[in-house]
């Protein structure tokens, strides 16, 4: 989203954090390579949370590559499903409501034409609701047509083929 950010001069906090854990377990490690160098004994829970914390940062970073064969990082999915749903469940709310305003214009924009017909002279207020709802129908079209083109065989030959 921000484009080259070494043009910029800016780094993201996720990545100087990132940075720096990375220097923390190097560090962790390289103590531990120094001491099994002069002879001493790595303590095996200090190793063993030097090796759960690099498995863990490996797996947030999404390289973990000593799995062999095809897996997949289930905790991952349910995020990206959950994240998927809300954002889907939003936008269709947002759709709905939409709809659902634009269906209560129009029902109002007909009665409004209705009493116009029936010669009442509309005041200006609903003069510009009338050519407000026109215009909506007008947008309407073309997003509709736009919409649907990808769900309709030639569309979606087109489209995805």
């Amino acid at each position: 989203e921000l484009g080259n950010t070494a043009t910029k001069g800016y780094i993201p906090l996720q990545d100087r954090v990132n940075v720096a854990e990375f220097g923390l377990l190097e560090s962790q490690i390289e103590s531990m390579n120094s001491q099994i160098k002069s002879g001493g004994v790595v303590d095996s829970d200090v190793l063993a949370v030097v090796m759960e914390q690099t498995t863990d940062f490996k797996r947030r970073l999404g390289i973990d590559y000593y799995v062999t064969g095809l897996t997949f990082d289930q905790e991952g999915i349910k995020i990206w499903l959950a994240e998927l749903g809300a954002k889907l469940q939003s936008g269709l709310e947002f759709y709905g409501k939409g709809l659902q305003l634009f269906i209560t214009d129009l029902v109002f924009s007909t009665a409004l034409i209705g009493r116009a017909l029936t010669g009442y002279t509309l005041k200006p207020r609903e003069v510009r609701t009338l050519r407000r709802t026109f215009k909506d129908v007008i947008t309407f079209i073309p997003f509709a047509i736009i919409w649907a083109i990808p769900l309709s065989p030639v569309g979606h030959a087109l489209v995805f083929g």
